[in-house]
């Protein structure tokens, strides 16, 4: 099983599909591997075909890897495949753990884009 370098889960989204393509665009790309993953297969590889159009580059070979963060199993199949996981999935309060828990149990670091306005309201009461 490959071990990629960076797996961006929710790369359906606005934020994950701009992960993608600035990925893809950066002078660091060559040489590196990557998956995008997500719950929806169709979504995903539109993700893809989306990006390869917006950049004029055929991307539509980087490998897909399916994962829901309500389904454990497949948390942990991801995780185990990625070196990195990039979660662009949020709200991070409501599913952010499942994937850090992953990312932690099967030896994968961990980044997110730490977006929660809610968080600084917390501090306020």
């Amino acid at each position: 099983m490959a071990r990629y370098d960076v797996v961006i889960y929710g790369a359906t989204g606005f934020t994950g599909t701009y992960i993608v393509r600035q990925l893809v665009m950066s002078k660091h790309y060559e040489g590196l591997s990557f998956a995008i993953s997500g719950r929806n297969e169709s979504k995903l590889q539109q993700v893809l075909d989306t990006v390869s159009k917006k950049i004029g580059k055929d991307i539509n070979a980087t490998p897909i890897i399916i994962a829901d963060s309500s389904d454990e199993k497949s948390m942990t199949e991801m995780a185990k495949r990625a070196k990195v996981i990039v979660n662009a999935v949020g709200p991070y309060r409501l599913y952010g753990e499942p994937v850090v828990k992953a990312a932690v149990e099967n030896g994968a670091s961990y980044v997110d884009i730490s977006g929660e306005p809610a968080v600084g309201l917390f501090s306020l009461f």
